[in-house]
């Protein structure tokens, strides 16, 4: 089975369009706790593992639903973290990216500022939704790049 890495580049560009309309920072890390994609302070760790610092992308994947931080630093989820002290975000949602119910990945809404946390806050219903559709798109990218390679080997 392909993985999210197998299709950096398109999750890199679902990224983009999130955080273009959203205005908000998005990651995607693969079930190896991989940035696979990433917008604005998260994009020049691309490739880079997050192992230190994954601990809410971990939980996530394991239990297989989504996760919304409110309070990053704090939340019990956070504790191991080395940044829980100085956390930057305001605000976090971190979805599961499943493909036949098993978690390849995840994708992360994070804010830094409190003006967007309270927006996506007051909203959260709709951000969930909408977060659930995008890690539906990447989960069927992925199912595709199977479909593709299988048809060709028997070519």
């Amino acid at each position: 089975m392909n993985e999210l890495m197998d299709i950096q580049n398109y999750a890199q560009q679902i990224a983009e369009a999130i955080a273009a309309v959203l205005e908000i920072d998005v990651e995607i890390a693969d079930k190896k706790l991989v940035r696979v994609a990433g917008t604005g302070i998260y994009r020049e760790n691309v490739g880079r593992s997050m192992e230190h610092q994954g601990f809410i992308y971990q939980e996530v994947m394991r239990l297989g639903h989504e996760v919304v931080i409110d309070n990053p630093g704090k939340n019990m989820l956070c504790q191991l973290c080395e940044q829980k002290e100085h956390c930057p975000e305001k605000y976090e949602i971190v979805y599961p990216i499943n493909v036949d119910s098993s978690a390849v990945g995840v994708i992360g809404l994070l804010c830094f500022d409190e003006e967007r946390a309270r927006i996506v806050r007051q909203n959260q219903e709709s951000y969930l939704a909408f977060l659930g559709k995008m890690a539906e798109t990447l989960a069927l990218k992925i199912k595709e790049e199977d479909f593709l390679k299988g048809s060709c080997l028997l070519i």
